[in-house]
């Protein structure tokens, strides 16, 4: 046991990182994670620097993920300058203890990251389970905040005080565990996989199977895992749901046949967002956990190492690919709502590419003037101020009927909405014909 006591941290996790692989991955996480603090910091102010975009719940979520992630980024950018100098294995490390805990917190509570992007889809998912009738499932928002970042820190707290953290290269977290480790058999008799070096004061410790494998699987892996799974869920779910909506909506005709077909364009954007989160956290998120593992199974080899860097890449650019994919949408969509639709009719503008604003920005009447109090229809044909570029404070009011059965009234819109009716007298005199194409009493 003397033996074992004497043992260091490259004894006991993996044979010396060559000098090369130190210096490459201390400072390639630092240029690529500084690419998505600048991407992320810029969604963070567009969101944040107008009132109507943070009315609109889908940002407000996406406002969560990308603080969470920037906090992320955060610990790459630092990396090894937090831990403690003198370490064996790592390039530029000049920190502490104190400093190597704080970075540990942070990266563990940066795992809430892919948790969002589940919360995410799950306002997708209410979304299209209730036609866009943002009142019916306003409450889940706030449990779409509370649970990533609750379990996030839940962790994150554990992580520290059972001192579950480590050095692996890039920053303080986790030390990457010898996958043959796992093997409870083979950790019995292996005397290295029982051994801990504590980072903090030098010493070393003996674990069991069942904490290795708890921290294996929690913390480093259980929230990956798990977000992964929610969103595959998720994603079946989405599809499930539009697709009996679209055989329960199959025999409608007329203007209602229109207006469902808005909605299903509404539906399989948002069906596309949930896969992209999913495609997104695997990529960025999976193969980074693979590579962690590879590296300690290949003891450094070239191929392992190359694997480690691009899995570290990824892992790095997950919040500049996901603000490029959020800012197209958003730009396109306030692109779309400036397009001028006056001239075409209900029907032409959903056949157009620009049917979108007939779900999300509203459809903008040929005249301006309050017509009787009445139902018309339910047929929702825009608001004062839907010709406003970036009006999409009412985005998720657009449709909010319970079904489009026949013989259930659909209200798309309140009751004093502007609509293009013909006018049997004089016109208001305030509009001239020239503006309303109505013919006039000689």
């Amino acid at each position: 046991m003397d033996d074992l006591t004497a043992m260091t941290m490259d004894d006991i996790t993996a044979p010396p990182v060559p000098m090369r692989q130190q210096v490459i991955l201390s400072i390639l996480p630092k240029l690529t994670s500084a690419i998505s603090i600048v991407a992320l910091v810029y969604a963070i102010q567009f969101i944040l620097r107008s009132p109507q975009r943070m009315r609109i719940l889908s940002n407000r979520l996406f406002l969560g993920m990308y603080s969470v992630d920037l906090a992320r980024c955060l610990t790459f950018l630092i990396g090894t300058w937090m831990i403690p100098a003198g370490t064996d294995g790592v390039f530029m490390a000049t920190g502490n203890g104190c400093t190597c805990a704080i970075q540990a917190f942070v990266s563990q509570l940066g795992l809430a990251v892919p948790l969002y992007a589940a919360s995410v889809s799950v306002y997708f998912v209410l979304a299209i389970q209730n036609n866009f009738n943002i009142t019916m499932y306003r409450y889940a928002e706030k449990w779409c905040h509370i649970c990533p970042v609750f379990i996030g820190l839940l962790l994150s707290i554990l992580l520290v005080v059972y001192k579950k953290y480590g050095a692996d290269g890039t920053r303080c977290w986790i030390t990457p565990t010898t996958i043959k480790c796992l093997n409870e058999d083979y950790f019995e008799r292996d005397a290295e996989c029982q051994q801990r070096y504590d980072i903090i004061d030098g010493s070393t410790r003996t674990v069991t199977h069942r904490s290795l494998m708890f921290s294996t699987w929690i913390f480093e892996n259980g929230l990956c895992i798990l977000s992964i799974f929610l969103l595959i869920c998720l994603f079946t779910a989405g599809i499930t749901i539009e697709t009996k909506k679209r055989h329960n909506n199959g025999s409608l005709q007329g203007k209602r046949k229109y207006l469902d077909m808005a909605r299903q364009r509404k539906a399989r954007f948002f069906l596309s967002q949930i896969f992209t989160n999913l495609l997104s956290v695997i990529i960025c998120f999976g193969i980074y956990h693979l590579a962690r593992y590879s590296a300690q199974l290949c003891t450094h080899t070239t191929a392992s190492f190359t694997f480690l860097v691009f899995g570290t890449t990824l892992n790095n650019l997950f919040g500049f690919t996901h603000v490029l994919i959020f800012l197209k949408v958003k730009l396109d969509r306030n692109e779309a709502l400036a397009i001028e639709t006056s001239n075409f009719s209900i029907r032409k503008s959903v056949r157009s590419k620009e049917s979108f604003n007939l779900v999300t920005g509203g459809y903008v009447p040929k005249k301006r003037f309050l017509p009787p109090k009445g139902d018309y229809g339910g047929i929702y044909l825009g608001d004062d101020d839907d010709d406003e570029v970036g009006d999409e404070a009412l985005d998720d009011f657009d449709i909010c009927c319970d079904d489009f059965n026949a013989g259930t009234s659909m209200t798309l819109g309140s009751v004093g909405d502007d609509f293009d009716l013909p006018s049997p007298g004089p016109l208001p005199h305030k509009l001239s014909p020239a503006r309303t194409n109505v013919p006039t009493d000689p």
